[in-house]
């Protein structure tokens, strides 16, 4: 993958750097610009971008900031906006077209949205045990107009786009040294918009569940609900998958919150949670601790292999 890439949410435009060398990466450059408030109109999936021509200033600004020239790039959009779902096929059609249709009717069955609306894709995902035998996939969905906005602002100032991917998978993959064969791990990725819990076995990811709660370090969320979730979450596993409980578990959230999340995790899963850092990513230099979680997704997508 091109060792640039992008992310953008309704705050911030982000861009990080990283040179890949056996493995290991080097931190080299991070840069940010700010959004004005309006920016996206609201939508539950994103909304579509209000001025492309002051986007496409900010992608300008950002630019200019760096040290080294970008034409190809990975973009991380945020849990909110480029959601994920499961479901199983029991043969994939074999042309592309028709593998769309039965995908987007999957999905249909699942998700309160226009399907027509949607840019879809969908990858083979891990089979689990509780499940039927059949194709296991892993949908990823957004809204098409958004992401064609953002990839033609990028376009205008000469990077092309190769690569969209959410948070939660950006994180995988740059936590993909965490977990060995078999091993279990689970992690909270929590922002403004709600949070995301993953678990992951040998660094792929097999179940993925984002909640809408609002911002918890702003005191806009509704805290009593994570605790409950949480719980749910357990019993589902374990008695519709027969997953057992993570060997670790990693908390991404503000500073502000962290040790909340552990406590929850704790007594929802039974497992101490660790809290990020840079020993968790195969990163090296010296990277800023307040921009760590902006660092990680950033690096998910520079290393993600396709």
């Amino acid at each position: 993958m091109p060792p640039h890439a992008f992310s953008v949410d309704g705050e911030r435009l982000l861009y990080g750097r990283f040179a890949g060398d056996g493995g290991e990466f080097d931190f080299q450059e991070f840069h940010e610009v700010p959004l004005d408030p309006d920016s996206f109109q609201p939508g539950p999936l994103g909304g579509p971008v209000r001025d492309l021509e002051i986007l496409r200033g900010r992608i300008e600004t950002l630019l200019e900031a760096n040290t080294a020239p970008v034409s190809d790039a990975s973009l991380v959009l945020p849990d909110a906006w480029l959601r994920l779902a499961f479901t199983e096929l029991e043969e994939k059609p074999r042309r592309a077209a028709a593998a769309e249709e039965v995908l987007r009717w999957k999905l249909k069955q699942q998700v309160p949205f226009r399907v027509e609306e949607l840019r879809l894709r969908g990858a083979a995902a891990p089979s689990l045990p509780g499940f039927t035998e059949g194709r296991r996939m892993l949908l990823g969905y957004a809204m098409d107009q958004l992401v064609r906005q953002l990839e033609a602002a990028f376009e205008a100032r000469g990077v092309r786009i190769g690569l969209v991917i959410n948070s939660s998978l950006a994180l995988c993959r740059a936590l993909g040294r965490m977990a060995t064969d078999g091993e279990r791990v689970g992690f909270v990725l929590a922002g403004k918009a709600g949070y995301s819990l993953v678990f992951t076995r040998s660094g792929e990811m097999i179940f993925h569940r984002f909640r809408a709660i609002g911002d918890l370090e702003a005191g806009n969320g509704d805290a009593t609900l994570i605790g409950r979730d949480l719980r749910l979450t357990r019993d589902y596993l374990a008695r519709e998958t027969n997953e057992p409980p993570p060997d670790g578990f990693l908390i991404v959230a503000p500073p502000a919150i962290e040790e909340r999340w552990r406590e929850w995790v704790a007594t929802a899963f039974e497992v101490e949670a660790a809290v990020l850092r840079p020993r968790h990513l195969p990163i090296r230099g010296d990277v800023p601790q307040p921009r760590l979680a902006d660092i990680a997704l950033l690096l998910g997508a520079a290393c993600h292999k396709v």
